[in-house]
């Protein structure tokens, strides 16, 4: 099931429509218990590489339609989210894990920053493949400019989307903080981020879920919020306000 929420978020989120009545493949083994994989592939439609505002485009609303008949949405390819966001536990993580990945991994900085390292890769080939091919240098400067442009602004929009398209509450900071990197991490429902402290913006009335990770050596010792304290290491807020979550971590 988080494999199938992965699968669709990240082809949502890069607004990826040569999909979902197209490029649908996925895989398993003859292991016992092996469960099916989604293939995330061909996804040159996304990153708005055709179009300079494509990251205002509603993909997780186009991912949803109910009764298209053709490519590329046709009910078929839409049913499986359609009729797994009907529960409300699978509802719930899912915007908690798509609100994750926009924290996180799909985070403007994060981003432009991967694309740029990319860039510089291919930089000193990228002239003689101009003139190999009979290409030009401006067109593919200007495509770099619309998937740096995309990643800039994609987080707001879907974030505008989920709300919208989900009927979700009002948007809110989660702020966490551990009392040392080196002695320990949280998990933010699917995600540990990187640096401390972590703000992310989630849904009120959405219970996000925080686990406290001792490092080797450490134990973890209490939660501190908002004037309350918790001994349980893992904590399920409802996202009634704003607020602010510290780990405090010990030498075990």
């Amino acid at each position: 099931i988080n494999n199938f929420m992965q699968y669709q978020l990240t082809e949502i989120y890069i607004d990826n429509r040569d999909w979902p009545g197209n490029n649908v493949k996925f895989w398993n083994t003859n292991e016992p218990g092996s469960r099916w994989r989604w293939i995330l592939f061909d996804t040159d439609f996304g990153f708005s590489i055709y179009s300079k505002t494509a990251y205002e485009f509603n993909t997780l609303e186009y991912a949803l339609v109910p009764d298209n008949t053709s490519w590329p949405n046709p009910s078929w390819g839409t049913l499986m989210l359609r009729k797994l966001l009907s529960n409300p536990g699978f509802k719930n993580d899912f915007v908690n894990q798509y609100a994750d990945r926009i924290n996180t991994t799909f985070a403007s900085q994060r981003v432009v920053a991967l694309v740029d390292s990319i860039k510089q890769i291919y930089s000193p080939e990228i002239s003689q493949h101009i003139d190999r091919w009979s290409l030009n240098y401006s067109y593919y400067l200007s495509s770099i400019n619309n998937i740096t442009g995309f990643a800039s602004n994609r987080p707001a929009r879907a974030m505008q989307h989920l709300q919208s398209t989900l009927s979700l509450g009002d948007p809110l900071t989660l702020k966490v903080e551990v009392s040392s990197t080196a002695a320990g991490r949280v998990m933010v429902n699917s995600v540990v981020p990187d640096t401390y402290p972590f703000s992310g913006t989630y849904f009120r009335n959405t219970p996000v879920k925080l686990t406290a990770i001792p490092r080797p050596g450490y134990k973890f010792v209490r939660w501190e919020y908002g004037g309350f304290i918790s001994y349980s290491r893992s904590l399920d807020y409802n996202m009634s306000l704003s607020a602010r979550f510290r780990a405090i971590f010990e030498p075990a």
